[in-house]
């Protein structure tokens, strides 16, 4: 029960990250001031969606609906970082740093969620578990696209030096 409820846990941690991932960037693609990254925030949202959705399979394989009841710290601690996004917006350098400090953050807690999820389902013992979240792995671009971002700030910032 107890290997349960830690399972539990971090899939609402992960999927707690992702689904802020999603809300919180597609409030940015609309706004001008982001027109320079609106391709690739589409893209990593687009991403995020589809390993949420591929969460939601998870859920309903185990007959168990999300809860971010103990995620309000992860919730509270997502928001200040993303905040910091807006709160820089007229500083273009400091912007795109406080974007990729976000999007670093998401990533962090996903992958810390994800490999104690990935310990604990060897103990589940589940095939099709263990098949939907290889699949939910299979969708991160995340590493990439954090790539190409980084190299789209590093370009913006040797023409501003």
């Amino acid at each position: 029960m107890i290997i349960h409820a830690q399972f539990t846990g971090y899939l609402n941690q992960l999927y707690c990250a992702e689904s802020h991932l999603v809300e919180r960037l597609s409030d940015i693609c609309a706004h001008p001031d982001f027109d320079d990254f609106q391709s690739l925030i589409n893209i990593i949202c687009e991403n995020a969606e589809a390993r949420c959705s591929k969460l939601e399979s998870i859920y309903a394989l185990i007959n168990l609906e999300y809860s971010f009841v103990y995620c309000k710290d992860l919730i509270n601690f997502a928001d200040t970082v993303f905040d910091s996004i807006l709160k820089t917006q007229e500083n273009i350098v400091e912007r795109n740093l406080a974007l990729l400090y976000y999007i670093n953050m998401i990533n962090a807690v996903t992958a810390a969620a994800f490999e104690n999820i990935q310990l604990l389902v060897t103990v589940l013992n589940d095939d099709r578990l263990v098949n939907l979240f290889n699949s939910y792995q299979s969708e991160n671009k995340t590493g990439f696209h954090l790539s190409v971002l980084s190299d789209h700030i590093r370009s913006y910032q040797s023409l501003v030096n």
